[in-house]
């Protein structure tokens, strides 16, 4: 099932507006960023609950899929800033996944990373597919995986509220 935080990171646009300037007009700001989104596909939940943590800590709003079917019927919404996916899954594997997401000109330069138990071959077929990074889950590297997460998605936001949200806490608090 599809994680149904899938879109918490996103923000509305729109504008507020800033403090007066010498002409009085008021100028608007740009809307605030949103955290980019990951999309995690695996079809152990412990590794995508692990990925989400990681995820968070670093900045993304992750989302989850558990398998390729899931993975695509999300992606028909919404276009995340990377996904990582794991290779072994039942029905359709992370090759397949790749392919698809390779020949739909909506999805074809996501980034992906393949992380998986499986090396050997697997990586050159995972290259060759289209991913763009490859981390095997028995080293558990994370510090490569989030150099790749970095390297592909650009960075994460720490405190991704918009300003008017902290400025009301930051009142709040007072």
């Amino acid at each position: 099932m599809i994680d149904p935080t899938i879109n918490a990171g996103t923000v509305a646009g729109g504008t507020m507006p800033n403090s007066s300037s010498q002409s009085g007009q008021h100028h608007p700001s740009p809307p605030p960023k949103s955290a980019p989104i990951v999309l995690v596909v695996d079809d152990c939940e412990d590794i995508r609950e692990a990925l989400a943590r990681l995820l968070r800590s670093d900045g993304y709003t992750p989302a989850q899929a558990a398998d390729g079917g899931e993975a695509l019927a999300y992606l028909r919404e919404t276009i995340p800033a990377l996904i990582i996916t794991d290779l072994s899954m039942p029905g359709m594997d992370g090759i397949e996944l790749v392919h698809h997401i390779r020949h739909d000109a909506r999805t074809r330069a996501v980034p992906i990373i393949m992380f998986s138990a499986t090396g050997g071959s697997a990586v050159e077929q995972a290259h060759a597919a289209g991913v763009q990074g490859y981390v095997l889950k028995e080293s558990m590297d994370w510090a490569k995986l989030r150099q790749d997460i970095l390297r592909l998605a650009g960075p994460g936001i720490r405190d991704h509220h918009p300003p008017a949200v902290i400025s009301a806490r930051a009142r709040d608090a007072s």
